[in-house]
């Protein structure tokens, strides 16, 4: 409805259901127009189907291979040395060499850098706030990529 106008609202018969009340859409009430107006929901193909499992299994791969690397880590952030908490988040990962970049990478231990959320995301942004990550990342570069 409006507020702090000079123009006062004025109840009317809806085109769809006959009642009077405020106009909210083409004529019609407010529970008129957004029953009328409701989008049907998107049937997925078969193909996102698949394309969709593959990506929960791929999250379920990660999570996995990210438990692996937190059993043998010290549950330290490699920047800032700040013990990390128990379970582990996502967040903790840190892909020196991308994901997207490098896929087959995705999955090897060495390509993994623990850090905390405040790292990791400053190294998301700008790695040179963090010397120490660009440090080792520099040198994991140049040890996987040979």
């Amino acid at each position: 409805m409006l507020r702090n106008s000079t123009i006062q609202p004025k109840k009317k018969i809806c085109k769809s259901c006959g009642v009077s009340s405020y106009i909210f859409s083409r004529g019609r009430c407010q529970q008129c127009a957004r029953r009328e107006d409701a989008k049907p929901i998107a049937k997925v193909s078969e193909k996102g189907k698949i394309k969709r499992e593959a990506k929960k299994d791929l999250i379920e791969e990660d999570k996995l291979f990210y438990m692996e690397v937190w059993a043998a880590s010290n549950e330290r952030c490699y920047e800032c040395g700040r013990k990390l908490s128990n379970p582990p988040s996502l967040l903790y990962f840190h892909h020196a060499m991308p994901k997207r970049l490098f896929p087959a990478l995705r999955h090897v231990h060495e390509n993994i850098i623990l850090l905390c959320p405040d790292h990791h995301q400053q190294v998301e942004v700008n790695i040179d706030k963090a010397p120490r990550t660009k440090a080792l990342t520099e040198q994991i570069r140049k040890q996987l990529l040979q």
